[in-house]
């Protein structure tokens, strides 16, 4: 949960050097912690925010993602990854399980449109599209354990 928490001094926010937390009214004249849409709050305040956050995106994520498509084969044998120097001219394309994920996620599955209209400022809509890719991942992973098998759920 602390990776979503980045504490802003107040002075760097506001001109009289203090804020009223938005769930709780405390006077906060140190630091304040945002929800990137113009909330301000106390630590606790926000941490018990995220946490229903998590939770309702979990939620969210398992009755939401979907494949769509049958996933196509994998075929180990084509596998292909650029040397140095042909990624560095820009030649990036590869054939691997992490670049088959990828292809699998957008063509495969709904993950983009459920991110399309997310907010990167908002940390709701953060900690929903870090949801969105889990849930995502982990249904290509039981799909195509055989590919993906080297792969955690994130």
């Amino acid at each position: 949960m602390s990776e979503w928490l980045n504490p802003i001094p107040v002075d760097d926010v506001f001109d009289e050097g203090w804020v009223d937390c938005d769930a709780c009214d405390t006077r906060l004249t140190d630091e304040l912690y945002s929800d990137g849409c113009g909330g301000s709050f106390c630590r606790p305040c926000l941490e018990a925010l995220v946490e229903e956050w998590e939770a309702e995106a979990r939620r969210y994520a398992v009755e939401n993602c979907r494949i769509t498509q049958e996933l196509p084969e994998y075929d180990p044998d084509q596998e292909y990854r650029p040397t140095p120097e042909e990624y560095e001219a820009g030649m990036r394309d590869a054939y691997t399980p992490n670049a088959f994920m990828a292809k699998c996620r957008h063509e495969h599955t709904n993950y983009d449109a459920l991110i399309r209209d997310l907010y990167p400022m908002s940390l709701f809509d953060r900690i929903a599209y870090q949801a969105i890719r889990a849930r995502i991942a982990a249904l290509l992973i039981d799909a195509k354990l055989d590919v993906f098998y080297e792969f955690d759920e994130v």
